[in-house]
């Protein structure tokens, strides 16, 4: 039981983090790269 508690505050925790992420990007606090969309296709939308 205790693991399984563990694990899910792992996945809050990362999920938190995560969010903070795409605010910081949002506001531009953060630069936004992808390895998986080339930046002219960035470009573009």
């Amino acid at each position: 039981m205790l693991d399984s508690i563990r694990e899910l505050e792992e996945c809050i925790g990362y999920i938190d983090w995560k969010q903070d992420f795409y605010d910081e990007v949002l506001s531009g606090a953060r630069p936004y790269v992808s390895n998986l969309i080339p930046a002219e296709n960035l470009m573009d939308s």
